[in-house]
């Protein structure tokens, strides 16, 4: 509006100058300064459509870093509390150099096996620890304590993880646009699956429990079955013949 302001007096100053000389039509000067005046108006508002759309597609294309939150080293390897597979676990005495949070739950294991002190299958069949109910009687002791160390650790993580619930809960209401809300909600997502991994680990240890009696009761009635056709094999070794 400065330079519209500027033009017209400038125009009436030149006006004045030449009046002597020049005739001036007053309507077709208004009618410029007005059609002059509705271009600024008209530039202005597209400048305002051009900031808006600008910042609507920045609403939905920014970054903001939501997936690293609560996403570090340290939260990944809380997560990863136990050795890849089953049978690394039933050995986790035996591993060495593991990461803090396997490290943990070795530590319990050793733990619930000295305090409950149950034999090997050295002792349970001293003439054969190799024959089936002496390895099936091992893997349900092993079975057993790894399921209560990963079933304290499973419960010892449960208030880190109603923290990190928490601490998502509150970034919604400092989500700054569409694209951070979209961003959190993913997030939140992602810590529900975590949550789910817990949980089917957890079913899984449950079945590995089961199974394992199972064995067991198994191995044992094969060798009552045919400890009453065969009276001459060590205890605990099934016939093969």
């Amino acid at each position: 509006m400065k330079a519209i302001a500027l033009l017209i007096v400038l125009l009436l100053a030149s006006f004045s100058a030449h009046a002597q000389f020049t005739v001036i039509d007053h309507a077709n000067v208004a009618q410029n300064i007005r059609q002059l005046v509705q271009l600024e108006l008209q530039f202005a508002r597209q400048l305002e459509e051009l900031t808006e759309a600008r910042l609507q597609v920045e609403s939905l294309t920014g970054h903001y870093g939501i997936g690293e939150l609560l996403n570090g080293d340290i939260h990944r390897a809380a997560r990863r509390y136990t050795p890849t597979s089953w049978r690394d676990t039933l050995r986790i005495l035996e591993a060495g150099g593991l990461p803090g949070s396997v490290a943990d739950v070795q530590a319990v294991y050793g733990e619930r096996s000295e305090a409950l002190a149950i034999i090997g299958a050295d002792e349970y069949n001293a003439l054969n620890p190799n024959a089936p109910n002496a390895q099936a009687f091992e893997r349900r002791r092993d079975t057993n304590l790894a399921s209560q160390a990963i079933a304290e650790a499973t419960f010892d993580d449960t208030q880190a993880r109603m923290t990190n619930y928490e601490t998502l809960m509150r970034q919604i209401d400092a989500s700054e646009n569409a694209k951070s809300t979209a961003d959190l909600q993913a997030r939140i997502a992602a810590e529900n699956g975590t949550s789910l991994a817990d949980l089917i680990r957890l079913q899984s240890v449950q079945l590995q429990q089961v199974s394992a009696v199972e064995a067991q009761q198994l191995v044992d009635e094969t060798n009552m079955k045919r400890q009453t056709q065969f009276q001459d094999f060590p205890f605990g070794e099934l016939p093969t013949d």
